[in-house]
């Protein structure tokens, strides 16, 4: 039997892997806009988190836990050097992993605070976006886009199926275990 902590860094990379897995899907044709790939797979953590509130747990306590979140830094800078390295020429892959530090801190701090009446989703997905992408010095005018672009898609539908996808993944995989 495996060990809890190998458990859940099996069960983080999993899900990494179907978030820019399914992202990948979604803009395939629509765009190739490396920020607009960046909004739209953060806005799908987002939206998976949003889901109940065991999800939200265990994707908060994967940014806190000393192995998953170096998991979480390690899978995200190779991807975020990939996505923003032409926007920031100069900087080296040890500058995405501090980059990666401070916004993986902003992605936790918004999922770990629940939509409501006073926080919209709407408002959590702007307000993540303007933060974030900031951090990668994207212009004002390419974040409303973003925002905007992240709104023509429904993401609580997309979230919910790639959850689905996840558990339908495990439970084959469980079958093959007994």
């Amino acid at each position: 039997m495996l060990p809890r902590k190998d458990i859940l860094c099996g069960l983080v990379q999993l899900v990494i892997e179907r978030q820019f897995e399914v992202t990948g899907q979604l803009l395939h044709g629509v765009t190739d806009d490396q920020v607009l790939l960046y909004a739209s797979e953060t806005v799908l953590q987002l939206h998976i988190a949003e889901l109940n509130e065991n999800l939200r747990e265990v994707y908060c306590n994967a940014y806190l836990f000393s192995r998953t979140s170096t998991l979480i830094r390690q899978a995200v800078t190779d991807k975020m050097e990939s996505l923003f390295k032409e926007r920031r020429p100069g900087l080296g892959i040890k500058d995405f992993y501090k980059l990666e530090i401070a916004t993986s801190s902003i992605m936790r701090g918004f999922m770990a605070v629940p939509c409501s009446m006073w926080f919209s989703m709407e408002e959590k997905v702007a307000a993540f976006l303007e933060t974030s992408l900031a951090v990668y010095r994207v212009p004002e005018d390419k974040i409303q886009r973003a925002i905007s672009f992240v709104g023509g898609f429904d993401f609580t539908k997309i979230a919910q199926e790639t959850l689905d996808g996840i558990v339908r993944y495990l439970e084959e995989k469980q079958k093959e275990f007994l």
